[in-house]
C-alpha cells in the first residue's frame, strides 16, 4: 500500500510545496527451510519546501519567467530565487528488531534521516537557470557499534551546482 498526498501553494513570489508518502509492505525472510519471519512493515516520509522569487515575478511549478532577462550589454539581470526545504525520512522499527533475524541491521542501515537545505535559483532567462544547492542530513543508526548500541552514521554536507538550458 502506498499513501502520498501532496500540496501546491503559489501565491504571487511565494511558493510553498508539502508532500507527504507512507508505504506498507509485508515482509518474509526465510531463515531456514522450515522457518521465516514475517511482518507488516510502515516506512514514512515527508516535505515542506518554500520558496520566494526575490525579483517579484510570479512563483510557478512550471519555473519563473524572468521580466527584466539577462542580455550581454543591457540592464537585465534575469530573476533570483530562494528557497529552503526540510525533509524526513522514519523506517518502522520492527525492520531493527529480531536480532539475527532481523530485517536489517542498524549498525548498517540508518533508521531515519532528516535533511534542511537551502537553494538559489538565477533564472538568466526562459531557457538558462543556474542553481545552487546546499544540504546537511542527520542519520540516526548505520554508522557501526553494535546491535545493541549501534552508533550513528556521520552527517552528510552537500553542495552542489546546475547548469540548465531548456528548449
Amino acid at each position: 500500500m502506498r499513501w502520498t498526498p501532496q500540496a501546491y501553494y503559489y501565491w504571487n513570489s511565494l511558493g510553498v510545496i508539502g508532500e507527504y508518502a507512507r508505504v506498507a509492505q509485508e515482509i518474509r525472510r526465510n531463515l531456514t527451510a522450515a522457518s521465516s519471519r514475517e511482518e507488516k512493515l510502515d516506512h514514512n516520509a515527508w516535505q515542506i519546501a518554500v520558496t520566494y522569487v526575490l525579483t517579484g515575478e510570479d512563483n510557478s511549478f512550471r519555473g519563473i519567467k524572468s521580466s527584466n532577462p539577462f542580455a550581454i550589454g543591457k540592464s537585465g539581470w534575469g530573476a533570483f530565487e530562494a528557497g529552503a526545504r526540510y525533509t524526513a525520512l522514519k523506517l518502522d522499527d520492527d525492520s531493527f528488531t529480531g536480532g539475527a533475524n532481523s530485517f536489517a541491521d542498524p549498525t548498517l542501515s540508518v533508521k531515519s534521516a532528516k535533511t534542511w537545505g537551502a537553494v538559489l535559483n538565477w533564472y538568466l532567462n526562459s531557457n538558462v537557470k543556474f542553481q545552487f544547492d546546499y544540504e546537511k542530513t542527520r542519520f540516526e543508526g548505520g554508522g557501526g557499534g553494535t546491535v545493541t548500541a549501534p552508533l550513528d552514521r556521520i552527517d552528510e554536507d552537500l553542495f552542489f551546482a546546475r547548469f540548465q538550458v531548456a528548449f
